[in-house]
């Protein structure tokens, strides 16, 4: 039997030997390189695109040891038949609930993964952790005395995809038996899909602007125009919170909310905003919840102390929560704005493990 290095050498090779090793096997039918089973694949082949760096769609899934085993063993197969090159990663099972394929998605743009290092000795060793941009995942490994001597870090890189966009919102059930919104396929709405790490995981979104051609493009896109270029702005999951500076106007949200901050907070949804807001009360007294969009109301998540709003713009102060990430607290006023996507999962939410 081949080992599994023969075999993941004769998949890249297009050999027509080596197929199956004890654990890794590949299928020139469905151009995928498995391990164990079909249900987890390690990499496709992408004929179309022979000769670029298209060729090749990576798994960042992490399914268990030994598959991780098997990505790094894929790694380091590729970097020898291919030295200087690199290849694009992604989740395969973020993928699937955007209901892409990964033998068929364009790649436009990708950054490779970001690997640091820092040993025993290292001017860095002691902060090393410390420095580290979001999103990564982090390990160590001990010497024989059971002390650390080397610390690690691995961050997945981005990829900016183009693939079948959806309309009309149906629902279906899916394998993890949780109801998700999908959208039918429509093959004449191409949109473009950007994945990438941030402070709570390994995320893939679905843009709107259709005329982004770079990562650094997309992940400005996401943005909303009153945030971007903006430095001191402060976020918390899809809501992004720009402090107000016109001593004037927070003069009036001041007096606004002495007038009105008792009452309670009714749906109000502006349907005429391009990303509206809703408030709506909650059965914390004087407690008021963000949504982004109107699907997103059977699970309130973003709270304030206090909320004005003034034209199409909310106001809001006090400690912002939600369940899947650090409270904020605003000392002053800030206005809120909602990011700027069609739909999106993360590895948080979903429960997955990616690096």
């Amino acid at each position: 039997m081949a080992t599994h290095e023969q075999v993941v050498t004769a998949f890249f090779k297009y050999e027509d030997r080596y197929r199956n090793g004890s654990r890794i096997f590949f299928d020139d039918e469905t151009n995928a390189l498995c391990s164990f089973g079909r249900h987890f694949r390690l990499a496709v082949r992408r004929p179309q695109h022979k000769g670029t760096p298209q060729e090749i769609l990576l798994n960042s899934d992490r399914y268990s040891s030994t598959t991780s085993g098997h990505q790094s063993l894929v790694i380091g197969v590729l970097r020898d038949l291919f030295p200087g090159q690199h290849f694009p990663r992604t989740s395969f099972a973020i993928l699937d609930r955007h209901g892409l394929d990964p033998h068929s998605v364009e790649v436009i743009d990708f950054s490779p993964d970001d690997y640091r290092s820092s040993y025993r000795g290292h001017d860095d060793f002691e902060t090393f952790e410390k420095n580290l941009p979001p999103g990564g995942m982090y390990w160590t490994s001990k010497d024989d005395d059971g002390e650390i001597s080397a610390k690690y870090w691995h961050l997945v890189g981005g990829v900016l995809m183009r693939g079948p966009s959806f309309n009309k919102r149906w629902n279906r059930l899916g394998r993890d038996q949780e109801e998700v919104f999908m959208k039918p396929h429509n093959p004449d709405m191409p949109s473009l899909f950007l994945g990438g790490t941030d402070h709570t995981g390994y995320f893939t979104a679905e843009l709107v602007d259709h005329k982004v051609k770079t990562m650094g493009q997309g992940f400005e896109s996401l943005q909303p125009l009153p945030v971007r270029g903006k430095t001191n702005v402060l976020r918390q999951g899809e809501f992004f919170f720009v402090p107000v500076e016109d001593e004037a106007l927070c003069l009036e949200l001041d007096e606004r909310f002495c007038k009105k901050g008792k009452k309670w907070w009714s749906l109000a949804l502006e349907l005429e905003q391009e990303w509206p807001l809703q408030s709506l009360r909650t059965q914390r007294k004087n407690w008021h919840t963000l949504y982004g969009e109107e699907q997103d109301k059977h699970q309130p998540h973003h709270t304030t102390q206090k909320m004005v709003k003034i034209g199409d713009t909310y106001y809001v102060q006090g400690s912002i929560r939600d369940r899947e990430h650090s409270m904020v607290k605003l000392d002053t006023w800030h206005s809120a704005h909602h990011n700027r996507l069609v739909t999106a999962y993360s590895s948080t939410t979903l429960g997955l493990g990616v690096d």
